[in-house]
């Protein structure tokens, strides 16, 4: 017999606070929108930070997003895109989230309707500590995510070689843009869009503000680290099976050079091999 629903109904649904961090205005009302449309019966809160862009500011008010809610963070001369300048951004809109259930969605990404409440019951189902999903792929300009070869690679042998990996772990299959992503691999690529974590999990453990060379040959970025974390922590986690996070291409790991988010190679001369992290 299928326990879920009346196990659902034995544990109050927490708050979520739901965090997007943004620079690109032209998307934001979809993301916006997509978590409004969540079928998740508990209250949500989404909390915006904004990088340094007026648009992005007054797009959000235009969606009637409360001034509470709306973070802006001005920028240095020298600070640029990348996952140092990400990484910093996500860890105060932890700070500012507080003691809550956390979940991320970028600005040009959305869910589908029962993505958080699909969360939260693989959570409650299986007595697991916090959860995932797994993602469908999809170019810049909606058209699924088909070329064979996996989406993250500075090179098209290094794109081609993964891609025979993931098919191989059951991850990427062929004529199809699902990302069966997991835990239980070698090599993990969960998106930030897909985890629900709980309260205190980002505190204890912030994202790395400190990459190299050798993090951008490798688009190692600010959410690699997060599933060595939950190792190490000895939490249990819940996969849903369901690819609900659509992840659009075109974010700064890969985008080219003209792109209005874009992660640039560090100088000549910086040290190889990884560096310390923050």
């Amino acid at each position: 017999m299928n326990e879920g629903p009346e196990r659902m109904t034995d544990v109050p649904e927490p708050l979520i606070t739901v965090l997007t961090v943004t620079r690109r205005s032209e998307n934001l009302s979809r993301c916006i929108h997509s978590v409004r449309a969540q079928t998740y019966q508990g209250p949500t809160r989404h909390l915006i930070l904004v990088d340094d862009n007026e648009d992005c500011h007054d797009a959000a008010r235009s969606e009637s997003v409360p001034d509470g809610d709306i973070l802006f963070q001005f920028r240095g001369p020298s600070e640029t895109d990348g996952p140092a300048r990400l990484a910093e951004l996500r860890n105060r809109a932890v700070t500012a989230a507080g003691d809550t259930w956390m979940a991320f969605l970028d600005d040009d990404n959305r869910w589908d309707a029962g993505h958080l409440r699909s969360l939260w019951r693989a959570v409650v189902d299986n007595g697991a500590d916090l959860a995932h999903s797994q993602r469908k792929i999809y170019e810049a300009d909606g058209s699924p995510f088909l070329r064979e070869e996996f989406p993250w690679g500075r090179d098209e042998l290094t794109r081609r070689a993964i891609y025979a990996y993931c098919l191989v772990v059951g991850v990427m299959s062929p004529d199809s843009n699902v990302m069966r992503d997991q835990m239980g691999m070698r090599f993990t690529w969960i998106d930030l869009g897909e985890w629900l974590f709980p309260p205190g999990f980002l505190q204890a453990n912030p994202f790395g503000t400190t990459y190299d060379a050798w993090d951008w040959y490798n688009i190692s970025v600010e959410d690699k680290d997060l599933p060595r974390a939950v190792f190490n922590s000895g939490m249990t986690v819940a996969a849903t099976g369901e690819p609900t996070l659509h992840y659009f291409m075109g974010g700064y790991t890969n985008s080219a050079e003209d792109a209005s988010v874009y992660w640039r190679k560090p100088q000549e001369g910086s040290p190889p091999g990884r560096v310390a992290r923050a």
